[in-house]
C-alpha cells in the first residue's frame, strides 16, 4: 500500500500517513479511473487506425481492447428500444 502511494499516487510520506482511510481509498479510486479513461483513449486511437486500414471484423472499440466496466451496462432488448 505505501509503495502504490509513494509511487504510483506520487504522495510522499508525511501526505500518506495524513491520509484518512477514506481519503485514500478516493486518491485510489481517481488514480483508477484516469488509468482507465487513458486506455479508453488509446484504444479509440488503436481502433481508428486499424479501421482506417481495413480492418473488417472490428464491430465497436471493444473489439481492440476490453476494459474494466466495459460489461456493466446493461444490455437493452430490442423491445426495449421501440
Amino acid at each position: 500500500m505505501l509503495s502504490f502511494a509513494l509511487g504510483s499516487l506520487g504522495l510522499k510520506p508525511w501526505e500518506f500517513y495524513e491520509y484518512s482511510f477514506e481519503e485514500y481509498s478516493l486518491a485510489c479510486k481517481g488514480y483508477r479511473d484516469k488509468s482507465v479513461a487513458d486506455w479508453d483513449r488509446t484504444r479509440h486511437i488503436m481502433y481508428a487506425v486499424l479501421k482506417g486500414a481495413g480492418a473488417k471484423k472490428l464491430n465497436s472499440v471493444t473489439d481492440v481492447l476490453e476494459l474494466p466496466g466495459d460489461n456493466d451496462a446493461p444490455e437493452v432488448s430490442t423491445e426495449e428500444r421501440n
